[in-house]
């Protein structure tokens, strides 16, 4: 029991060993809500100019356009893949947000973190920079060629040089006081960036001196473009290629608009005119989760990290990047990509949150999440998670306050176990008081610990907190983890075949991770949630092959399975057991995420790789494409008046 309690806790911690190196309708199906405010296309051309084509206005007939119709009757949902510069999902059209927070080096020294502190303003930008100090980012590590090549845009604010370095070969640098390019009252320069140049390093950005107005706001526009019909009416899913790179074409109604021209611009413009019409996502990044019917993104809130009190602590739009673990994204970006798809969203609460900050929360998601979308609420990650220090530790500190009226003699898990159902309730009731519609709007999410039924239990029934809630949620694991096994020998000398053994039957190296070990936990949880009127969820599930410390010769092995369609086969079985089970969503771990010996939990290695390139991740499209959800009220369907 505690090697399986140990491996199943260890469920979130790989992707921080990782960092260290993730009803009857007449409406329209899926469209979206719009419930955000267009706001005025101004300086762009007539719609009747040879560049932008008529589109005829029958309102007779529902005009879909650059809208995500494909996920209306999907049985599957996701979790988003963590936000760092050397993880694989491009995501953003300004790529520089997806860099790392600034690192001090000295100038003449290729020591990384050799630099003195950096002089920060509350956004993260430079502000002073001593006598041979340079501050370092960077952009797109660990993808050699597999980044977006074709010519880049830089722009920024401010006085100061900066250089684009490493991949960018000669590097490409502006000193304070050289003639410089301006478009908008920005600066602006551009460098041109081959597959061929792509390393591992990806591109270097460095500032090596700032002015009296230090030099700010900087954005790196990747190559490419998105056909629309207009500049205000894009198809947020359909990369095309500009004159700066980027590939595809656009239909004969449709022009290709230069991301350049069409981005939303986190400085200068509002939040209403996210993808309303300023496009946020990469237009291939956001195709890759079209067919998926709700997003957990709990990797970009970084709950287990942030140790976030106050509302005014959050992480702004205009931060210098948004891949600080302690903080995450900014809320806007979720809402936005969630509306994007026509996606439901399971958020996170922070471990540490007020009062005053859950509620500005849900005021936030309920005015900025089309209302036909729901929200999946859950108060932390994996708070029984040992491994994670701050959701675990927090609850237990709480638990053991003088006053908590939680028993001293309750073992430490089970102390946390009723600090979670406690803290959920409450916020369970800020939520409902706050989102409007909430009784069909938001599902409100207890989390179990699959192998002990004591924490779940307690989660479930300490001060009636399912009283409170919708659904329980349970991980959904399959496949050996090399950490967790007797016999290491006999695991690193498994074959891919027996391996697909272990996964079905579980008799190779007993490592109690089967599918049929695991359909049992399915069992026994949905009657836990039954037996309290709850719907039986999955917040995460599916590969947990780690296989660290192996040679190289298994990882290889291992690596060939997540190739091997009969793993996206053994995933279907699982999904097939918890749908037998009367579970209803499963969110899957990861849409994308790249491969080491810690795990290959990405169904793709990279953003880039097609369905043939990547079997297991073309199993779980088929999966969606040949299987319609099963449970009252899953079908999306857009209300008549939107």
């Amino acid at each position: 029991m505690i090697k399986l309690l140990v491996r199943l806790v260890c469920g979130g911690l790989f992707l921080m060993l990782l960092a260290c190196l993730h009803e009857e309708d007449t409406g329209t199906p899926v469209a979206e809500g719009g419930d955000m405010p267009l706001p005025e296309d101004t300086g762009e051309p007539a719609d009747d100019s040879p560049d932008d084509p008529v589109v005829p206005d029958n309102p007779a007939v529902p005009d879909d356009y650059g809208k995500n119709t494909r996920n209306g009757t999907s049985p599957l949902a996701v979790n988003i893949a963590p936000f760092a510069a050397w993880t694989p999902g491009w995501v953003l059209i300004d790529g520089f947000a997806k860099t790392q927070p600034w690192v001090s080096n000295l100038c003449n020294s290729d020591a990384w973190g050799s630099g003195p502190a950096l002089n920060l303003d509350a956004d993260g930008w430079v502000t002073r920079l001593t006598d041979n100090q340079c501050a370092d980012t960077l952009a797109f590590g660990s993808q050699a060629g597999h980044y977006p090549d074709g010519e880049y845009v830089v722009l920024w604010e401010g006085q100061g040089t900066l250089a684009m370095r490493w991949d960018v070969e000669p590097q490409v640098v502006h000193n304070e006081g050289d003639a410089i390019t301006t478009k908008d009252g920005l600066k602006r320069m551009t460098f041109t960036l081959p597959k061929a140049a792509q390393t591992d390093l990806g591109i270097g950005i460095r500032i090596a001196s700032v002015g009296a107005d230090p030099l700010k706001n900087i954005r790196l526009i990747v190559p490419g473009g998105m056909c629309g019909r207009s500049a205000s009416e894009l198809d947020y899913f359909k990369f095309c290629q500009s004159a700066r790179g980027g590939e595809g074409s656009c239909a004969s109604d449709e022009r290709c608009f230069d991301f350049e021209d069409i981005y939303w611009d986190r400085f200068h413009d509002s939040v209403a005119s996210m993808n309303q019409p300023k496009a946020i996502f990469h237009p291939l990044y956001a195709a890759s989760y079209q067919q998926y019917r709700a997003v957990r993104f709990m990797k970009w809130l970084r709950p287990e990290d942030s140790h976030v009190e106050n509302w005014s602590q959050r992480v702004g739009v205009q931060a210098q990047s948004f891949s600080d673990d302690t903080k995450g994204l900014p809320i806007e970006y979720i809402v936005a990509y969630a509306n994007l798809l026509n996606a439901d969203a399971y958020i996170n609460v922070p471990m540490m949150a007020n009062d005053d900050y859950v509620t500005q929360y849900a005021q936030l998601m309920s005015s900025g999440l089309h209302s036909h979308l729901k929200m999946y609420l859950e108060y932390g990650n994996e708070i029984f998670n040992p491994v994670t220090p701050l959701p675990y530790g927090h609850a237990l500190a709480k638990a053991n306050e003088a006053g908590s009226g939680i028993p001293a003699s309750d073992s430490d898990l089970i102390k946390t176990a009723k600090y979670a159902a406690r803290r959920s309730r409450q916020i369970f009731d800020i939520w409902d008081a706050q989102v409007s519609q909430a009784d069909e709007r938001l599902i409100k999410v207890l989390v179990g610990f699959n192998p002990l039924r004591d924490y779940t239990l307690n989660v479930l029934d300490f001060e009636d907190a399912f009283a409170k809630a919708d659904a329980l949620a349970i991980n959904g694991y399959i496949g050996p983890n090399r950490l967790y096994v007797d016999d290491v020998a006999a695991f690193d000398a498994m074959s891919v075949e027996q391996i697909l053994q272990e996964i079905t039957v579980g008799d190779v190296v007993h490592s109690e991770s089967s599918l049929a070990e695991l359909n049992a936990v399915y069992v026994t949880h949905a009657a836990y949630a039954s037996a309290r009127n709850l719907q039986l969820i999955s917040y995460e599930g599916g590969n947990f092959m780690q296989t660290t410390g192996a040679p190289a010769a298994t990882v290889n092995t291992f690596f060939a399975l997540n190739r091997d369609p009969r793993l996206g086969d053994a995933f279907v079985q699982n999904f097939n057991n918890f749908q037998a089970a009367g579970a209803t969503s499963f969110f899957f771990f990861l849409n994308e995420d790249l491969w080491t010996h810690e795990g290959a939990f990405g169904a793709r290695r990279y953003q880039d790789e097609s369905r043939s390139d990547a079997p297991v991740f073309d199993r779980l499209m088929s999966y969606i494409e040949q299987t319609l959800c099963w449970w009252d009220g899953c079908e999306r369907v857009l209300p008549a008046d939107q």
